[in-house]
């Protein structure tokens, strides 16, 4: 299927209704709690948003910038260079698939899973949910143990400061990281522009 904007947000719709029911029904069924419990846990609303978003912004500024000047990671910047010139996302797109992926993935991973399961099973699982067990060479070896300790990261903060910190973060850690990356990945498109039209005012001139 070809990647589109359409496509895209229909991807994102789908598996955010899975994961939200699929979390619903698991805390429902298979914990003591109920989901609205689940989401008072821990912090004031106040401090969860604040601490969710604080540290959202510096690793997705940190993780961002890392996959633009690591070597290993040159699929994940094509991939990225693939996405953004298929879709051309605009800021509101950011905005609604981030917090799509921070409201569903951190209710069924941290709210439903990891209680009953541990954070250990629960981070492998979402690693695993992004489609990245994968050991075919450094660069995903590389991005599964990001996704494995980000999962791991996302359990201690919702240990810490409660569910709605973990939704915050990852919402922020997806619009700072994917900003970053539109970013880099727009200018080296402009710079490789340039490059060619040099190379052509060149030859014309000969």
């Amino acid at each position: 299927m070809e990647l589109t904007r359409k496509s895209l947000y229909a991807l994102s719709l789908a598996m955010t209704v899975v994961f939200t029911f699929g979390g619903w029904l698991y805390i429902t069924y298979l914990t003591d709690h109920t989901i609205f419990e689940a989401l008072s846990h821990g912090f004031p609303l106040w401090k969860q948003l604040t601490v969710g978003a604080a540290i959202g912004v510096a690793m997705g500024g940190v993780f961002s910038v890392a996959v633009f000047m690591i070597p290993w990671f040159e699929a994940l910047r094509d991939k990225a260079r693939e996405i953004v010139n298929a879709i051309r996302p605009r800021w509101y797109d950011l905005v609604v698939l981030s917090l799509a992926a921070g409201w569903g993935e951190e209710i069924l991973f941290r709210g439903a899973l990891q209680p009953v399961v541990g954070i250990w099973i629960a981070s492998l699982l979402f690693a695993a949910a992004h489609g990245m067990l994968n050991f075919h060479s450094k660069g995903q070896i590389a991005y599964t143990a990001f996704l494995f300790l980000a999962g791991f990261g996302l359990g201690l903060v919702y240990e810490w400061a409660g569910l709605v910190a973990c939704m915050t973060l990852h919402a922020v850690y997806d619009m700072t990281a994917l900003a970053i990356m539109i970013a880099f990945t727009n200018r080296q498109g402009k710079n490789g522009e340039d490059d060619v039209n040099g190379k052509e005012g060149e030859q014309t001139s000969l």
